[in-house]
């Protein structure tokens, strides 16, 4: 068996980081190829040497499909799987033209609405293109439900794969910095979709005098921030670190990470913050993290209404860093463990028939 993964480029976002863990454990069990759009970017590094990585040089994901279908037919793989609206449009497309023998799957890694024209033209796209797929991925029970909404054909819940020793590693041995309050971290791309503001708006009304926000991202919402911050005179306070592609120190040196996202698929962010050890706190916007919110230990995981952030930043707890650099326990399930998401991936392709909403791996 030989798989062909499809991603539109190796930059730090989470889809991004799913396929990489996918292309990496699966490399350990058969010949795997990760075909990217255009394979620069940050992730580079963590794609395992026994991954073929193959570097589609067509500048746009539009541009793709003529080099994509050459690679499958050249490849023959048994398996070709991608993530990313636009990708996942392509590979449906193209599944009609593979190889006999060649199953395509497609993981979603959006949450779809129905307001916008493109978000329209998207869900219609999903009703004609997805019936050539052999199934379709769900990072939550939430959004194969609603996917159910638009494509009557193979759907599964599979986990996102984190790599908890990978993470911890790097977060390890690094200094605690000494502080008399608690410290927040927020991770993420700065644009208004990632709820930045909100977070600072709560950390603001919510905190105390000695408490510290780190924002942890670029994007073209950091000015503004920036001039805020220094317009309420939290600079000494509230530091704007910028891109950092393995935000894995900032997230273990924190209190609780808080996500203000307003809509994701399944946030990676949170997850690896879980991994590390460190709380989260969430909007209750994402429906999709609170359909496996009961997967979690207790206390991991809080959410609240947006307009209750700054009452729940006031009543987090500050907790205690082992000394040494040392980490905090997971509080990650081991079904998020790539091995096991793999696990499950395999047994989906056992099953030629039916749906798989369950979520164990």
């Amino acid at each position: 068996m030989s798989a062909l993964l499809v991603v539109a480029s190796l930059g730090v976002g989470g889809a991004e980081r799913v396929v990489v863990q996918l292309a990496n454990e699966l490399a350990s069990r058969m010949p795997t190829t990760l075909a990217v759009v255009d394979a620069s970017g940050p992730l580079h590094d963590l794609v395992d040497p026994t991954v073929d990585l193959v570097d589609l040089h067509a500048g746009r994901v539009r541009s793709a499909a003529g080099p994509l279908r050459r690679l499958v037919h050249a490849r023959r793989p048994d398996l070709v799987l991608s993530s990313q609206t636009h990708v996942n449009l392509l590979t449906a497309g193209l599944a009609p033209f593979a190889p006999p023998g060649v199953r395509t799957i497609v993981r979603e890694a959006e949450v779809r609405g129905a307001r916008s024209r493109t978000e329209r033209a998207i869900r219609l796209a999903h009703r004609s293109l997805y019936r050539t797929l052999d199934l379709v991925l769900a990072s939550s029970p939430w959004m194969a439900e609603d996917l159910a909404t638009r494509h009557r054909g193979r759907i599964a819940v599979l986990p996102n794969p984190v790599d908890v020793p990978m993470l911890r590693a790097a977060a390890t041995g690094r200094p605690s910095t000494p502080r008399p309050g608690r410290r927040f971290v927020h991770v993420g791309r700065l644009i208004a979709a990632k709820g930045t503001r909100d977070v600072l708006d709560a950390f603001t009304a919510g905190a105390d005098g000695q408490d510290q926000l780190i924002i942890v991202g670029d994007g073209p919402e950091r000015a503004g921030l920036e001039a805020l911050v220094a317009a309420r005179g939290l600079t000494d306070r509230v530091r704007l670190v910028g891109l950092d592609p393995h935000p894995s120190h900032h997230v273990a040196d924190a209190d609780v990470l808080v996500n203000g996202s307003r809509t994701e698929g399944m946030p990676n962010v949170v997850l690896e913050a879980l991994a590390i050890g460190t709380p989260v706190l969430a909007t209750d916007d994402l429906v999709t993290l609170a359909s496996v919110a009961d997967t979690f230990p207790p206390g991991a995981l809080r959410q609240v209404p947006r307009s209750e952030l700054p009452a729940a930043i006031a009543a987090t707890p500050r907790l205690v860093r082992p000394d040494a650099g040392g980490l905090r326990p997971s509080l990650l399930p081991e079904r998020h463990a790539p091995e096991r998401v793999v696990d499950r991936l395999l047994a989906l392709l056992d099953h030629e028939h039916g749906d798989v909403r369950g979520t164990d791996a």
